[in-house]
């Protein structure tokens, strides 16, 4: 049986969890030392800036809770995908215009999944909420 997995805008409330996401993707946390060398550390022995530079606002939840702020603005589309209550994936999308033929568009700058069961399930309600959303998001946007 496939568990339900239900895709919704994001919240404020959910910077933390999309943060995880993404840090999950980080096999080692390092810091380059005033000598050039390279050193393996703890994640919470990291500035926000250190943090940053391995994979810019979601590395943090100070930065990722701006980032989400301004994509919630209305900046751009973000989306989480749920299971049992659990985020276990994250969109990010901006709307776009190209002259003909393409016209209006969404750019998918950000497909994060995470999770027990694997990623395939997340992308494929992920991708097809974003294709629902973007007929809407492209007309206004042009």
């Amino acid at each position: 049986m496939v568990e339900q997995i239900t895709v919704r805008e994001a919240l404020l409330d959910d910077a933390r969890p999309i943060c995880m996401l993404f840090r999950s993707r980080i096999p080692v946390w390092q810091r380059l030392t005033a000598s050039g060398s390279v050193e393996s550390l703890p994640y919470d022995s990291l500035t926000v800036y250190e943090r940053w530079t391995h994979g810019g606002p979601w590395m943090s939840i100070e930065t990722a809770a701006i980032a989400l702020g301004r994509l919630l603005n209305g900046v751009g589309l973000a989306l989480v995908a749920e299971r049992r209550g659990e985020i276990v994936g994250y969109l990010e999308a901006y709307p776009g215009y190209e002259p003909a033929p393409f016209g209006g568009h969404l750019h998918l700058a950000h497909l994060v999944t995470g999770g027990a069961a694997g990623p395939d399930a997340e992308i494929a309600d992920s991708c097809c909420a974003v294709r629902a959303m973007s007929r809407a998001t492209c007309r206004t946007s042009a």
